[in-house]
């Protein structure tokens, strides 16, 4: 079985709620099934998660991805001016994965 293509986006959300990120990095199948995500806060910190960290690729979401819906319907339709996303090359997600990661 072919593995399935891989599609890389930065988040930026511009707001003041501590808790929330204010930059994300999404890896993304052609599915629109998120397989890992790195979230920024404005304090510095980063908070990141990965499909293979879930036994069975099963998370709070379902089976298969860390969000609910597909990344298709729920983060590209949500961008407005508080909030954009924006397609990165693979090599900007892997870089900021091995940094927060290791």
């Amino acid at each position: 079985m072919a593995e399935k293509s891989r599609l890389y986006f930065e988040g930026r959300w511009d707001h003041d709620h501590a808790s929330e990120p204010t930059r994300m990095l999404y890896e993304v199948d052609d599915a629109g099934n998120v397989l890992r995500q790195i979230e920024f806060f404005a304090d510095g910190r980063a908070e990141w998660d990965s499909l293979a960290y879930h036994a069975d690729g099963l998370t709070k979401f379902g089976r298969g991805s860390l969000h609910a819906t597909s990344f298709f319907e729920s983060e590209c339709e949500e961008q407005s001016s508080e909030l954009s996303l924006n397609k990165i090359q693979d090599s900007v997600f892997q870089d900021e994965w091995q940094r927060v990661s290791s």
